[in-house]
């Protein structure tokens, strides 16, 4: 790849991993009723547009559903914002050919894993909120989920090249 194009490829990905990182910051600065606000706004559309029309017959998967609906949303909150994040740090981190491979993707996980620690402590300073362990678990396995999906499309790009570069020396 030449290097303009790595630059700006380096430049779009430190934007998007900065600008996630942002929105992350902003979500962990709102009080825990705006937080739930959120989560509740989220829920209701679930329950409106997805469970409703479903009618489910089930009465204790309705009741599960109901008690548990908030906390599952506001979990995979966590794992997809921060799969997002683990995502963009990698491809940032993959423009920088004088690192090896191996570390480019450490460095992204290092980068997502810091980042949900000090996310949960910036909680603990928004009222109503509180840092959690596990939140830093299971934000740390969105990372590490996000640069799984880069590395594999990466290894799926990298075949597809190699076979097109052999078919070509065949002709």
């Amino acid at each position: 790849m030449n290097k303009k194009r790595i630059i700006i490829i380096r430049i779009l990905t430190g934007i998007l991993t900065i600008g996630i990182m942002g929105l992350i910051f902003s979500f962990s600065m709102q009080n825990g009723e705006e937080s739930s606000g959120l989560s509740d706004v989220i829920v209701e559309w679930i329950q409106n547009v997805i469970i409703q029309p479903f009618q489910i017959q089930n009465e204790s998967v309705n009741q599960f559903l109901e008690e548990n609906l908030g906390f599952i949303v506001r979990k995979l909150a966590h794992f997809s914002i921060y799969t997002a994040l683990g995502m963009s740090a990698t491809g940032f981190f993959l423009t920088f050919e004088s690192i090896s491979q191996r570390n480019r993707f450490l460095f992204a996980g290092i980068l997502g894993c810091v980042y949900a620690m000090t996310d949960e402590i910036h909680q603990l300073f928004s009222p109503g909120r509180s840092g959690q362990v596990t939140d830093v678990l299971l934000d740390s396995l969105g990372v590490v989920f996000g640069i799984a999906i880069i590395y594999l499309v990466q290894k799926i790009l990298f075949r597809k090249q190699k076979s097109t570069k052999i078919s070509q020396k065949e002709k």
